[in-house]
Formats: C-alpha cells, structure tokens, sequence
C-alpha cells in the first residue's frame, strides 16, 4: 500500500463484494429463497447501480459482466 496502490486495492475488495453478493443471491435462487423474477430484479439493481458510478472500474466489470454473458 506504500507504493501508493491503495486505489487498486480498493478497486479490487469493491468487485470482489460485488461478485460474492452476485453468488449469494445465484445461492439464494437455488435454494428457493428467491423467485426467478426476484433474482433478475436484485441483479437488474446491483447492475444499474454500478453502471450509474461511471467509475472506470465498474466500466470494466460490466463489460466483463457483458462479455461473459450466457444466453
């Protein structure tokens, strides 16, 4: 972190939350927790409010998102 990359880790632990609350609701879903239309509409917020950010690391991670689509 002295080497001044405290952003990038920053960057990094904010994705790593968001992918692990993207597999918990996934887990949620499976287990019957959530209704399909219930999961697509916590996935539709989380992915809007990252979007909204404009931050360049959010870009990233949406276009990942989009890239690794399946469907």
């Amino acid at each position: 972190m002295r080497a001044g990359k405290i952003e990038d880790v920053r960057r990094y632990c904010e994705t790593d939350v968001m992918n692990t609350y993207l597999l918990y609701l996934r887990f949620r879903l499976m287990r019957g927790e959530l209704s399909a239309g219930e999961y697509a509409k916590e996935v539709s917020i989380a992915r809007e409010k990252i979007a909204a950010t404009g931050a360049p690391h959010w870009q990233e991670f949406v276009a990942a998102w989009d890239a690794n689509a399946v469907g």
